[in-house]
C-alpha cells in the first residue's frame, strides 16, 4: 500500500505544477507582449524585492515544522509566535526597502516599494507549514490552487489589454495578500486546540527558541536569495534592462524546476524525522534514497533542457528572446547542486548544524558576487550564469569538506551521483510506510 507520504508527494507535485503552469503562463505573457524593456524592468523589481523577503520568513519555515512535528500539542503557541515574530520582520523590510531602494534602484522606487508592503502578508505562509507537519497538504492547497489561478489569469488578461508595469507588480503583490488571508481561515477552521490567552512571558519564550534555533537560517535565507536574484540587478546595472530580459527568460525556465526538491523535501521530512528515530542506518539510507532521486531528476532535466534549449526559447518566448537560449544550457547545470541541497537543508535542520548553512551560503553568494562582478562586464548574461553553477556548487558541495561534521554528508553526495543505480531500494524506501 502506498504511504501517506508518497500520496501527499503526488498531490504536492500534481498541485504545484498546474499552479507554476499558469503563473509560467502569465510570465511569458508579459515577456511577450509587454517587451523586452517592461519584461527586464519587471524582472529587476520583483528581484530586488525577493532579497527583501527573507525578513518575513526569518528562516522560520523549517524550524517551525520541526518544532510541529516533535510537539504536535504545542502546535498552535507556536505557530501563533512565529506569525508575530515573522510580522514585525515583514515591517522591518518595508522600512529598509524604503531607506535603500532609492540608492539602488531610484528609477523603480515606487514600484518596489509597493511590492515589498504587499509581498510582507507572505510571512503568514508559515501555516502551510503548521498543515504539512500534519501531513494536510489539501488544506492550505486549496488556496494556492484558487488564488494563482486567478491572478495568473488576470495578468494574462491585463498583458493582452494594456500591459503596464504597475498592473503586473500590484497583481504580484496582492497575490502574497490574498494567500494569507487564505491561510489564516484555514487555520482558524482546522486548528485542533483552543488557543486560550497566550501570556506575553510565554511568547516571549517561544519566539527566543524559534529565533535562537532560527539565527543562522535567517543569514542563510539572505545569502540564498543574493546568489538567486542579485545576479538580476547587476546585470541592470551593467548592462541594462535588455539583457536583463534575456537572462530572466533564461532563469525563469531554469528555475522553472527548482519547487520540485523543495515540495518533496517538505512532504517528506516526517519520513526523515522517523527514520532518524528508528536507527542510524535508517537515517543514512533514507538520506542517500532522497539525494539519488534527487540527481536523477536533476540529470533528466539538464539533458532535457539542453538539448531543446533553442526551441524550447522560441517557442516560450519568440525571436525577441533568442539570446536566451545559451544562457539556459549554463544556467541549467545548476539543478545538479540545487536538487541536492534540498537534501542538505533538511539534514542541517536535524542535525542542529545552523550555522553550518549560514556558512555555506554565506560563501556561495559572495562566490556568486564576485564572479558576477568578473563575468557580467565580459560576458553578460552567459557570465551571470556561469556565476550562479559556480556559486551553488560552492555552497552546496565544496564548502562541505570544510566541516568534520558535514564531511559524511559530502561523501554521500558523491556515491548519489557516482553510482545512483546501485540505490533503487533506497529509493523505493522513501515511499513506503
Amino acid at each position: 500500500m502506498a504511504a501517506k507520504s508518497f500520496k501527499n508527494t503526488v498531490l504536492l507535485i500534481v498541485e504545484r505544477m498546474v499552479m507554476m503552469l499558469f503563473a509560467f503562463s502569465s510570465s511569458i505573457a508579459i515577456a511577450r507582449l509587454g517587451g523586452t524593456e517592461l519584461f527586464g524592468q519587471y524582472s529587476s523589481i520583483t528581484a530586488f524585492a525577493s532579497i527583501l523577503l527573507p525578513m518575513a520568513i526569518l528562516g522560520l519555515n523549517n524550524i517551525a515544522t520541526a518544532v510541529f512535528l516533535k510537539s504536535p500539542n504545542y502546535a498552535e503557541p507556536y505557530l501563533i509566535t512565529a506569525l508575530k515574530v515573522r510580522l514585525i520582520g515583514a515591517v522591518f523590510s518595508i522600512v529598509i526597502t524604503s531607506l535603500v531602494a532609492g540608492f539602488f534602484v531610484p528609477d523603480m522606487y515606487f514600484y518596489v516599494v509597493i511590492l515589498v508592503a504587499l509581498q510582507s502578508f507572505a510571512a503568514c505562509y508559515v501555516i502551510e507549514f503548521y498543515f504539512l507537519a500534519q501531513e494536510k497538504v489539501f488544506v492550505t492547497q486549496k488556496v494556492r490552487f484558487l488564488v494563482i489561478l486567478s491572478v495568473s489569469t488576470l495578468k494574462i488578461a491585463v498583458a493582452f489589454v494594456q500591459p503596464k508595469l504597475l498592473y503586473f507588480i500590484l497583481l504580484t503583490g496582492f497575490e502574497n495578500v490574498f494567500i494569507a488571508l487564505g491561510y489564516w481561515v484555514c487555520f482558524q477552521r482546522y486548528k485542533k486546540n483552543p488557543l486560550g490567552e497566550i501570556t506575553l512571558k510565554r511568547e516571549m519564550r517561544i519566539a527566543k527558541i524559534l529565533l535562537g534555533r532560527a539565527k543562522w537560517l535567517i543569514i542563510s535565507a539572505f545569502s540564498a536569495v543574493m546568489y538567486l536574484k542579485f545576479d538580476q540587478l547587476m546585470l541592470a546595472y551593467f548592462k541594462g534592462h535588455e539583457d536583463v530580459a534575456q537572462y530572466a527568460a533564461a532563469a525563469r525556465l531554469s528555475e522553472f524546476w527548482y519547487v520540485f526538491p523543495v515540495l518533496l523535501a517538505n512532504v517528506l521530512m516526517a519520513k526523515i524525522h522517523r527514520s532518524r528515530k528508528e536507527s542510524e542506518a535508517a537515517y543514512a539510507n533514507t538520506l542517500l534514497g532522497f539525494l539519488a532521486l534527487m540527481v536523477i531528476i536533476s540529470f533528466v532535466v539538464i539533458l532535457f533542457t539542453g538539448i531543446f534549449a533553442k526551441p524550447l526559447v522560441s517557442i516560450v518566448y519568440g525571436a525577441h528572446y533568442s539570446a536566451a537560449s545559451a544562457i539556459l544550457v549554463v544556467h541549467i547545470l545548476a539543478c545538479l547542486f540545487v536538487f541536492q541541497r534540498a537534501v542538505l537543508s533538511k539534514w542541517i535542520i536535524f542535525e542542529n548544524l545552523y550555522r553550518l548553512s549560514a556558512i555555506t551560503h554565506g560563501v556561495g553568494a559572495l562566490a556568486n558576487i564576485a564572479l558576477n562582478f568578473w563575468l557580467i562586464p565580459l560576458y553578460g548574461g552567459i557570465g551571470a550564469a556561469w556565476a550562479t553553477v559556480l556559486a551553488y556548487g560552492i555552497s552546496s558541495f565544496v564548502s562541505l569538506w570544510f566541516f568534520p561534521k558535514a564531511r559524511p554528508f559530502a561523501r554521500q553526495m558523491i556515491r548519489a551521483t557516482v553510482v545512483n543505480i546501485f540505490y533503487w531500494q533506497h529509493i523505493r524506501q522513501l515511499f513506503r510506510n
